[in-house]
């Protein structure tokens, strides 16, 4: 379940640009991967029945089929593909079904939080899974709930000062920060929300997201910056699981990994550095915009 509502609009979004939607195969409500098929029918105006031969993670459904009913609350679509059609409808549902009011983790402390979990088996927000997630899809479908979740993975640094807030790193390849350094991605979700916040909310987001992202880009610039090349160190972003990207050694000498400049992990400062000096201009903190757009 995990990255689930994530990564069905991203095969929503890859299929609308692949040849299955295509000329001739425009009306494909199937998708073939090696030996296995993954097809949509559509039973009625409103619900789809979707069907796959791939393995499923703890045989679940163990029919290997799902019905999924169009949710009028939300947003629409309607194209000539049944397959992109009921992957978007499983996207709003994932979405309501992640949709709590308590974290539940039992590796943290129980807090109240009208936000979005990672999912069925990852009841936490999860910095980068809210992040990419929001900026893909949560901040134009529920605002509030995406401002809670982004506010509840920003923290005071232990023992210090109320302005000493950061983004959280969450785990990842030898515990976390400093090997783990993709918590800036926090700021393209920060950015998109924005666009749809408005009046009191607007502006008192934008307050505490440039006071976290400044301290946070701050932080990394004296521990992961690389003068001589500038660039960032830490582990890639996006694919989190160290064994989807790194060859299995690994596992027992993780130093590689932390020394590790990778594209995706830096693409995310660069729009942390981005997103902190045009926010500061926002906030009339002219010195403070020139500062940050000078390591652009």
């Amino acid at each position: 379940m995990r990255y689930i509502f994530l990564t069905t609009i991203k095969l929503t979004i890859l299929l609308s640009s692949s040849n299955l939607l295509a000329l001739d195969r425009i009306n494909t409500s199937e998708v073939y991967w090696k030996s296995d098929k993954a097809s949509s029918l559509k039973i009625s105006d409103t619900q789809f029945k979707l069907t796959t031969t791939a393995m499923l993670r703890d045989n679940d459904p163990y029919d290997k089929a799902r019905v999924v009913t169009v949710n009028p609350e939300y947003p629409t679509m309607e194209t000539n593909s049944s397959l992109f059609d009921s992957l978007y409808a499983l996207g709003i549902r994932e979405m309501i079904k992640n949709s709590v009011d308590r974290i539940t983790d039992s590796a943290f402390s129980s807090s109240e939080c009208h936000c979005f979990e990672t999912g069925k088996k990852w009841n936490y927000v999860w910095t980068r899974d809210i992040s990419y997630s929001t900026h893909l899809a949560l901040a134009s479908l529920d605002q509030k709930r995406t401002l809670e979740s982004l506010l509840f993975k920003v923290s005071n640094r232990r023992y210090q000062r109320s302005d000493s807030a950061e983004i959280v790193q969450d785990t990842g390849t030898g515990g976390s920060w400093p090997v783990s350094t993709d918590r800036v991605v926090w700021a393209l979700a920060a950015r998109e929300l924005l666009t749809y916040l408005t009046g009191v909310e607007r502006e008192k987001f934008l307050k505490t997201a440039f006071l976290a992202l400044k301290n946070t880009v701050d932080n990394d610039k004296v521990a992961v910056f690389d003068q001589m090349d500038g660039l960032y160190t830490g582990e890639q972003s996006f694919l989190d699981w160290r064994e989807q990207t790194y060859p299995n050694w690994t596992a027992k000498n993780i130093i590689h990994v932390g020394m590790s400049k990778s594209l995706s992990t830096n693409v995310t400062h660069f729009i942390a550095l981005e997103t902190v000096s045009n926010m500061a201009m926002e906030l009339g903190l002219i010195n403070q915009f020139k500062y940050y757009l000078e390591y652009l």
